[in-house]
């Protein structure tokens, strides 16, 4: 398989942690968003496979680091997105759909042709900020042909008899699939924030995709994991070619949901997959914190390698405690998850996501996030959202609700 993971964005919906690292680099249950995506991607096949990053202005920061922890296990790629411009000195990028755009040289030289059906040559797309919990096997399954029936069967009885849900009819198997594109249940109220799709009831293939609609008779969302064949590649390539120039020289971003209803428009099959143990999205803080509850839940309390002194503290399960971390007279958990090379000392944490090289005193917190190396003492205050390298001292910060 050719894996494409897109990098670029500014992260604007995580900031301000992502002022000062890419939002892949995000830590979450211990370790960084792209480290849970490429373990899935490993986990998925047995060979090394391609693997193409679409890098933004921190490329210099996720080549090293990537390099230096998958160059085994993939054949990595870098290209670099270009900013299109900049507000002050922050910049902005062209979209998804010129992040995906800019994959196509690769894409090419990768595989045997764009005629092949070599399941090798098949593309998967994924987000930097998605998770499927189940990984991949099942997903290429789909884009192969196989148990495709049973698939879309329970996910038509997963759909039938709600009045909340887009209902979809028991279809017969489907024998032709063009790609997949993975999908999740998502509440009415928030279809706004989501590229929506509809699917015929009749064939069981997606019928249109609009990107974050005020209104809609579906609440499926499209996840940002897609599969492709090299055929369907190619003509995506053109579509997001036109899309691309559209935005040429004008503000806006070229999308990738506009380019795939152009395939369906164009008579291209493309199945909806909801993956069996879900996805996590961790694009904003609410389900980021979501996110890293439900990743712990799947371990017991896990300490970090090279602990350092622990003493008089409580460490409640689930927690992840990382690398070096000095902890003295406080509680910790349940729900958290705690960088390297931290000190804290008579703190009370719960359901938060702490980073590396944190020195925090006399906090009391819960549904907090804190970025790397941050000082902090004497606070009291819950639903923090503290940058990194941020400094706040005070005695005086006995701020909100107690915990």
């Amino acid at each position: 398989m050719k894996f494409v993971v897109p990098m670029a964005g500014a992260g604007t919906r995580l900031r301000p942690f992502t002022f000062s690292k890419p939002k892949g680099f995000f830590k979450v249950a211990g370790k960084r968003l792209i480290d849970h995506i490429l373990d899935k991607f490993r986990q998925s096949t047995a060979t090394t496979s391609d693997l193409l990053i679409i890098t933004g202005s921190e490329e210099r920061a996720i080549k090293i680091y990537l390099e230096s922890e998958y160059s085994s296990s993939f054949n990595i790629t870098f290209e670099s997105q270009a900013p299109k411009g900049y507000h002050g000195n922050i910049p902005y990028f062209g979209g998804l759909g010129q992040a995906i755009y800019l994959s196509e040289k690769w894409y090419k030289s990768k595989i045997s042709s764009y005629e092949s059906n070599d399941p090798e040559d098949y593309a998967i797309i994924n987000l930097n900020d998605m998770l499927p919990l189940a990984g991949y096997s099942n997903f290429v399954s789909l884009l192969c042909g196989e148990e495709f029936t049973q698939q879309l069967e329970n996910r038509v009885d997963d759909f039938k008899d709600n009045d909340d849900r887009h209902s979809i009819t028991r279809t017969n198997s489907l024998t032709e699939v063009d790609g997949v594109i993975g999908i999740m249940k998502v509440p009415k109220s928030r279809i706004s924030s989501y590229g929506i799709v509809t699917v015929d009831s009749q064939t069981g293939y997606i019928n249109s995709l609009v990107e974050k609609p005020e209104h809609s008779s579906s609440n499926l969302a499209i996840t940002g994991v897609y599969g492709f064949k090299p055929n369907t590649m190619k003509n995506l390539y053109k579509f997001l070619k036109i899309e691309v120039e559209k935005f040429e020289g004008k503000d806006g971003e070229a999308q990738l949901t506009p380019a795939i209803q152009d395939l369906v428009s164009n008579g291209f099959k493309l199945a909806p997959m909801e993956f069996s143990q879900g996805i996590l999205d961790f694009g904003k803080y609410d389900t980021l914190l979501e996110g890293n509850k439900f990743l712990l839940t799947q371990q017991d309390n896990v300490l970090g390698d090279l602990v350092g002194e622990i003493s008089n503290s409580s460490i409640k399960s689930p927690s992840f405690i990382g690398k070096n971390v000095q902890m003295k007279n406080c509680v910790i958990g349940p729900y958290c998850s705690i960088g390297d090379n931290c000190v804290l000392h008579d703190c009370i944490v719960r359901n938060s996501v702490i980073g590396d090289g944190c020195l925090l005193e006399k906090i009391i917190t819960k549904n907090s996030i804190i970025g790397d190396y941050v000082v902090m003492d004497d606070i009291i205050k819950e639903d923090m959202l503290i940058g990194d390298q941020s400094n706040i001292r005070s005695s005086k910060n006995h701020i909100g609700n107690s915990v």
